[in-house]
């Protein structure tokens, strides 16, 4: 059987890990990314992004944005424990901000990056 435990859904943390922690914090911290489900705060656009693994294969994903922060507690029936009523459509400033990034990610060459950090 597998374990696993959360870094970013500790429900005991009081080490002053919160609400803009998240995936990006872990890597900071302690220099990997959790598995899914991962939470992305975007505080300077006001939206939090929860990304969950929608099917064993791992190859199909969904992202849900939220306009506060995702409850710690786990749940797909009650969409991110229960805040459904909060789910966030960007706003316009926020979309574009997204497609931005979108489109920097898309026009990047990965194997130049990897090599420039293999050098």
């Amino acid at each position: 059987d597998e374990l696993y435990a959360s870094y970013n859904f500790c429900t005991e943390c009081t080490d002053g890990s919160g609400e803009d922690w998240g995936t990006p914090g872990i890597f900071r911290d302690f220099g990997f990314i959790e598995d899914y489900p991962q939470y992305w705060p975007f505080l300077d656009h006001d939206v939090y992004v929860l990304i969950e693994r929608k099917n064993e294969s791992g190859d199909i994903f969904q992202a849900r944005f939220y306009a506060e922060p995702v409850d710690n507690e786990e749940s797909e029936d009650e969409n991110a424990a229960g805040r459904l009523d909060i789910l966030l459509a960007p706003t316009k400033e926020g979309l574009e901000f997204f497609q931005e990034q979108l489109s920097r990610l898309q026009g990047l060459d990965v194997d130049s990056e990897v090599e420039k950090l293999t050098a």
